[in-house]
Formats: C-alpha cells, structure tokens, sequence
C-alpha cells in the first residue's frame, strides 16, 4: 500500500509580515480536518500538511490566498498512492503551473489538464542555483516513490512540501 498525503507549503522571510498573516491563514483552516500546520517554528518555510490525503479538496484552494499574502511563492502537493504526485505551483496569487511528477494514473489525465513540470518556472524556487541539473532530475523522471521527489523537491527549495521530521510528528 502506497502513501497519500497532501501539503501547501510555502516561505515568508519578512518576521513583521508573518506575525500579521498567519491568523490569516489559521483562519482558513478547518478545526476538525486532520490537517496540521508548522506554523509556531522560525521559518522561513511553512506548511500545512493533511497527513494521509483526505483534505487535499481544502488545501487546493489555499494556495492562491497565501501565495498573494506572501507576495511569494506556494506549491500544493498530493501524493496519490505512492505512485504520483500532482503539484500546483503559485506566485504573488496567480497559478503559473498545474503538473505531475512520476507516473500517472490514465484515469487523472481525463479529469485534469495536468502536464510535466516546466523546470523554467521552478528554477526561481532553487535555493542554490547550480543544482537545475538536480531539479530537471526530480521534476522529470518517473520515481519509484513519489514521496521521495517530493523529500528532494523540498531539499532544492528549501519549502518543506514533504518534511519528513514534520510529517512524523504529524501521524
């Protein structure tokens, strides 16, 4: 049996801003959801994870909300059985890419327009700007798991889309 699990994570670096936008964002949160946040660590990166996936409806629409706020950017991950995942990639409130990473179920094809990562709109997100080649890697080829592109994907961006240390304390 496969993971599923579904995440929003994004940065803010400006202390001031953060204090005033986090109950913003606590705000848009159900109370009895199963999701949980990192809200109270030192940032800069922040997520608000549903642990085995079942909040994913409710943690799509968040994105566009924190990206704007944050003026910055936000990725929403779903993990889908171990075997793909489907990201969301905003910036300052705009959508700038639906895709996947691995191999997708046909059937999700028919229900998206859901194509592979443009790696041109992910290199702003690098922390250190030599590793395209480690990006292009992890956004392209098909992994056995598919959390482990998001482990990585979290390792080059610095976003803790897929933390493990949190997500352990989380289920």
């Amino acid at each position: 049996m496969g993971m599923f699990m579904a995440s929003v994570a994004f940065s803010c670096t400006d202390k001031e801003l953060w204090r005033k936008i986090a109950p913003q964002i606590e705000q848009l949160l159900p109370e009895d959801d199963g999701l949980f946040h990192n809200f109270q660590e030192a940032g800069p990166g922040y997520c608000i994870v549903s642990p085995y996936g079942e909040s994913a409806a409710i943690l799509m629409k968040l994105p566009e909300f924190i990206s704007a706020l944050t003026g910055g950017y936000a990725v929403f991950a779903n993990c889908v059985d171990s075997d793909f995942n489907m990201i969301s990639l905003w910036h300052n409130g705009k959508n700038i890419e639906d895709s996947y990473i691995g191999n997708i179920y046909e059937e999700y094809t028919a229900f998206y327009e859901i194509s592979k990562p443009d790696i041109h709109l992910w290199m702003p997100l690098l922390v250190d700007k030599t590793k395209a080649e480690e990006l292009s890697q992890v956004l392209l080829t098909e992994q056995v798991l598919a959390e482990d592109s998001l482990r990585d994907l979290s390792k080059l961006t610095g976003l803790p889309i897929f933390d493990d240390e949190f997500f352990g304390k989380c289920v």
